[in-house]
């Protein structure tokens, strides 16, 4: 349906559970789910169980993470694809991600400054409100 609407250009459905996404060691995590991301790209990523992965970072799991680097995804993918849309003939996807980074770097730099590292989250680590929304540029 959303391919036939022009809102997806393939439409497939990659089904992930807390198992597929939360890795049992500390790092393995983000990288489960960037995958899961990847291979959803251009389709719909559906997470059976989403509810799991709350009450997980509720005890401590790694479900925390997992949320985390899922809105980062989210919120990159979305304003890349509004910049995209706004400048189709002079979008360049190199510059547009350093552009990205730079403007993620920025509000990280401002959160430190401020003494925003919550929860034990490295000074460098990007979190989800370091992604600008797809309208900043």
């Amino acid at each position: 349906m959303f391919r036939d609407l022009g809102l997806l250009h393939k439409g497939h459905v990659v089904e992930a559970k807390r198992a597929t996404l939360v890795g049992e060691y500390l790092g393995t995590t983000a990288r489960l789910v960037s995958k899961a991301f990847q291979d959803a790209m251009d389709g719909v990523l559906f997470i059976d169980e989403a509810h799991s992965l709350i009450s997980d970072a509720r005890h401590g799991g790694y479900g925390k993470e997992a949320i985390h680097t899922l809105v980062q995804r989210e919120r990159a993918a979305a304003w890349l694809e509004a910049t995209r849309r706004a400048r189709s003939a002079g979008f360049g996807n190199a510059r547009t991600v350093r552009g990205l980074l730079e403007l993620m770097e920025a509000r990280m730099a401002e959160r430190y400054l401020h003494g925003g590292c919550r929860g034990g989250t490295p000074p460098s680590e990007y979190l989800p409100e370091d992604v600008p929304g797809p309208d900043a540029r």
